[in-house]
């Protein structure tokens, strides 16, 4: 306060500094009282400083309290628009995860409804070819019972019939047309009873009646006609069919072997990416390609 100012400059300070607190009433009537009470002879310089350092501090108050005021009302929209934000991202990841299972449920349905189709067209596939085999076979087989294979096959049927029986005087009748060929395998299957299994078989042929042309080849009887072990080749053929299905089919169709069916779904591959901040939800990409069956 060594420098005096004079009361020109006090004046146009107190001017200066009214302009900031113009609001303020009370202190505004003050600052024109203290114009008009005091004239330029009663000029006091050191109470006209004490003045303009109580404004100055009072403005630089105001100041600090209107900064205060803005920073608190930037503050209070920047977490309003964070809070509409994270609310319009929760949403979307919502509805994300509904489109999520959804595509994933149809994903699972057409999956499984492929599959299903792809080994429903195996099984038929191998079916038909099984029958064709079977078919094969059978004509095979027919072209050839006049053949000494037929007819060795037959004498082991009848032998596995008569050792089934356990009878020692067994009773076999057949048809008519059929009572030839099978009259020449008696004296040797007679000889293989005895020489392979020590058994003395007393087999005869029943010429008086024969089985009809839906019956069976042959039919070998006890000698009271109780029982009976119905023998042909067809028969004979079906049960080896029943018991060698599954090896037939596995070496007609290997179980691991891929058919060229024209059969695809959508894969969905979900990839999950890192978070970018700690407060962010994980986020993810769906990718879409095609999966054959």
């Amino acid at each position: 306060m060594g420098t005096k100012i004079t009361w020109e400059e006090m004046q146009d300070a107190l001017l200066y500094l009214m302009n900031f607190v113009v609001d303020d009433e009370e202190e505004e009537d003050d600052i024109i009282g203290y114009f008009n009470y005091r004239s330029v002879r009663a000029y006091k310089p050191r109470a006209a400083e004490r003045k303009i350092d109580m404004l100055s501090n009072k403005i630089k108050m105001m100041g600090d309290a209107r900064l205060v005021y803005q920073d608190m009302d930037y503050k209070n929209k920047l977490n309003e628009i964070r809070r509409e934000k994270y609310a319009a991202k929760d949403q979307v990841d919502l509805q994300f995860e509904r489109k999520l299972i959804a595509v994933y449920k149809r994903y699972t349905m057409d999956l499984i409804e492929m599959r299903r189709k792809a080994k429903l067209a195996l099984l038929n596939f191998r079916y038909r070819l099984v029958l064709e085999v079977l078919d094969e076979a059978k004509v095979k087989l027919h072209n050839a019972r006049k053949g000494e294979k037929s007819k060795a096959l037959m004498r082991k049927l009848m032998i596995s019939g008569i050792l089934a029986l356990r009878d020692p005087n067994p009773v076999m009748r057949v048809r008519s047309k059929n009572l030839e060929t099978l009259s020449g395998l008696i004296p040797v299957l007679k000889k293989e009873l005895l020489n392979l299994h020590q058994i003395e078989c007393n087999l005869r042929i029943d010429r008086e009646t024969f089985l009809n042309a839906n019956s069976s080849s042959l039919r070998i009887y006890t000698s009271d006609f109780k029982c009976f072990a119905e023998i042909s080749l067809a028969n004979h053929f079906d049960q080896c069919v029943k018991f060698y299905f599954r090896e037939i089919t596995r070496q007609l169709v290997p179980p691991d072997i891929k058919l060229d069916l024209d059969v695809h779904c959508l894969k969905v591959t979900i990839m999950k990416v890192r978070k970018a901040r700690p407060g962010d939800k994980t986020r993810y990409i769906i990718r879409a390609g095609k999966l054959y069956c």
